[in-house]
């Protein structure tokens, strides 16, 4: 398996594959063979229904790994099925012996990124809090930080926030693009005192969004409407509005990216 993952980072894809075939049929890394040449199938040759034939049966013959169920969890929750990837990551957690805080520590922050994306703000604060507490990881704190306190706001615990970004501006790493993004928005909160209707409107909007609840984030914006006249963000709204009308099928990555380099730096900034 070491000479499989060696050549996927080297740049050798047709290297890799190879070598994980031959591993898929150990008694020793078998499993693990199969995941990263799983993964392999999935994101980078697009073939969703051999990746997803392999974790199936992965899933039947490891009922007890929190590695199998977390990654099918990741999986599920990339395409849009989250309900899916909330049972997935609740087994993995569920399992016995699970002697892994850190993967445990990861799991509880997709966890709480499916929570937020179904606007379920409560578990949302509930499991980012408690990843942020319990991770010894530099990776996902500054936006799990960012998100904890959008959900801490739309729960009515307040007074919480500020300590939290106060805490987390420091981990904020140089030339992470999702950092900066958490920084800007936890930053512009310590200066401003709270989130505007816009913001409400936009945070929540975006969970659906990742759940692929198009219609009902552009329900939700144009609920705001009026709130956004009476800050003089009417022109984001329009803008907005088009984007989630024009992105219905178009990946959460692209997403993101228009989300994080042209609105929301525009809007910031006005």
């Amino acid at each position: 398996t070491g000479s499989g993952i060696n050549a996927e980072y080297g740049g050798d894809r047709e290297i890799a594959e190879n070598n994980l075939v031959q591993a898929r049929r150990s008694v020793v890394v078998g499993r693990e063979a199969t995941l990263f040449l799983g993964l392999i199938k999935r994101f980078f040759q697009d073939e969703h229904v051999q990746s997803a034939r392999w974790l199936r049966r992965l899933e039947k013959a490891n009922a007890d790994s929190p590695l199998v169920f977390s990654l099918a969890g990741r999986l599920a929750r990339h395409d849009g099925r989250v309900a899916d990837a909330l049972a997935l990551y609740e087994r993995a957690l569920a399992a016995p012996h699970f002697d892994a805080p850190q993967l445990r520590a990861t799991i509880n922050y997709h966890i709480g990124q499916c929570h937020f994306a179904e606007n379920h703000w409560s578990a949302a604060a509930h499991h980012l809090t408690t990843f942020l507490d319990t991770t010894r990881g530099k990776i996902f704190r500054p936006f799990a930080a960012w998100r904890a306190g959008v959900a801490l706001w739309h729960t009515g615990k307040r007074d919480d926030i500020a300590p939290l970004y106060k805490r987390a501006l420091p981990w904020v790493r140089a030339h992470e693009s999702y950092d900066a993004y958490a920084a800007d928005r936890m930053a512009r909160f310590l200066d401003t005192g709270g989130f505007d209707a816009f913001e409400e409107a936009w945070d929540a909007a975006e969970g659906l969004y990742e759940a692929r609840e198009e219609r009902k984030a552009l329900q939700l914006l144009d609920s705001v409407v009026g709130a956004l006249k009476s800050i003089g963000k009417r022109d984001y709204f329009a803008q907005v509005s088009d984007v989630f009308g024009g992105c219905v099928f178009l990946t959460l990555f692209v997403a993101v990216l228009l989300l994080e380099r042209c609105l929301f730096a525009s809007y910031w900034t006005n």
